[in-house]
């Protein structure tokens, strides 16, 4: 959903409301959320105080923007998530807002779902303590046109794992760091030489959401500088 929702957040070209919705509970379930957020998501999306603010996820109580929400357990009610908060709640069926997104998105965006046919390839790798460069070949070898490097920390990059990343950008890929944290910046030439190696950076985006923008973002442009521009502006 939360995938969804930021392609969306990207790509649409209408300041009218979207909401997306879902629930943790099957209505089998005793505590059943379902009926709940979806009242609560066609309140959101009613709501004028919604329009211009681009694709929405609502549940819990809870409205967060696209492009910072996130799922964070598997199980309870209160999943959704942002490093930054919600952008607003639903009290008793009322809605308020209380900060607005102030990254590009919708009709703002460069990018349009009405122009768009196929995504270029950009597959994520994720890191852990003596990674193995054997996921990076493949997806090379599977027709990938960038890599999101999902490493450890500020997006670190283990000692080996450095020359395939040099290989992997020689053969035109984009390599693009990320972290496996859940949160943060990853800054650019901090844990890596970026400049030296040709590599870009997530800014604050989590992997999933990094992929989507970087596959957008190839649609416009295969020159890293270009491409880190875009991870920064959105």
């Amino acid at each position: 959903m939360e995938e969804t929702a930021y392609f969306l957040n990207l790509t649409l070209k209408s300041t009218k409301p979207v909401v997306l919705v879902g629930a943790m509970r099957a209505s089998t379930q005793l505590g059943s959320d379902g009926s709940a957020n979806f009242h609560d998501a066609i309140a959101v999306a009613a709501s004028k105080e919604a329009i211009g603010k681009g694709t929405l996820v609502s549940m819990n109580d809870e409205i967060y923007s696209a492009r910072d929400v996130t799922m964070g357990n598997t199980l309870k009610l209160e999943t959704l998530r942002s490093p930054y908060g919600p952008l607003g709640l639903i009290i008793e069926g009322k809605v308020m807002f209380y900060r607005q997104p102030t990254r590009p998105h919708t009709v703002a965006s460069e990018f349009d779902i009405d122009r768009l046919s196929t995504l270029p390839r950009v597959d994520i790798v994720y890191n852990y303590g003596n990674v193995s460069p054997v996921a990076y070949e493949a997806l090379v070898n599977a027709g990938a046109k960038a890599i999101i490097h999902n490493g450890t920390g500020n997006g670190s990059v283990a000692e080996q794992i450095v020359p395939v990343l040099q290989e992997v950008r020689s053969k035109g890929l984009q390599v693009v760091r990320a972290t496996r944290t859940g949160s943060g910046v990853v800054i650019r030439n901090g844990e890596q030489n970026d400049d030296k190696f040709d590599w870009v950076v997530t800014d604050d985006q989590n992997p999933q959401k990094a992929r989507i923008l970087t596959a957008l973002a190839l649609t416009k442009t295969n020159d890293s500088k270009e491409l880190q521009k875009i991870l920064w502006k959105y």
